[in-house]
């Protein structure tokens, strides 16, 4: 379930300021314990504020990937790695196991930068062929559209007879 800061920000204090019990503040708001729990965690290594702005996309150097991988690799469980560098534990999951299979090569930002319409080739681009429809197919189509459309008066009718019928044993 997605929160928005606003509400985030109470759970936390609710839970840091306020005193109250994990379990009882995941309870009041329908958050699962753990997420809850791994949230405040955060927020009392790095703040409250650090925990906000969940939905924008962050993107982190190599450098600070492969600290946090070597975090994990002298012992630290991911958890409480994620907790100390304030990013989300399969993030920091996803980087070791980058890590493991490419070494500094696969902490590598590998996004490719965006062209502008005007830049792109237009052979990558590859061109819809339009289809060919048959005369048996418009055939076909006109029949089962004409079908429909009785279909759809035969429907009007009924339920103008309906409806006329209720009238009238409205009136008696």
């Amino acid at each position: 379930m997605k929160f928005t800061d606003e509400e985030r920000r109470r759970m936390l204090e609710e839970v840091l300021v306020e005193g109250q019990k994990i379990q009882k503040v995941s309870d009041k708001y329908q958050i699962k314990y753990q997420q809850l729990y791994l949230l405040v965690q955060r927020a009392r290594q790095n703040g409250i504020d650090s925990v906000l702005h969940q939905n924008t996309v962050k993107h982190y150097s190599a450098e600070f990937k492969l600290e946090v991988v070597r975090h994990v690799l002298d012992g630290t469980s991911q958890a409480k790695t994620a907790v100390l560098y304030n990013v989300h534990q399969s993030v920091v999951g996803l980087w070791c196991m980058k890590y493991a299979e490419k070494g500094i090569e696969g902490l590598s930002d590998t996004r490719r930068p965006k062209l502008l319409k005007e830049d792109r080739p237009e052979a990558d681009s590859p061109k819809r062929k339009k289809r060919v429809h048959t005369e048996r197919e418009y055939q076909e189509l006109e029949k089962r559209l004409r079908h429909a459309e009785m279909e759809n008066e035969f429907l009007k009718k009924l339920d103008a007879l309906v409806l006329e019928r209720i009238e009238r044993e409205r009136r008696k």
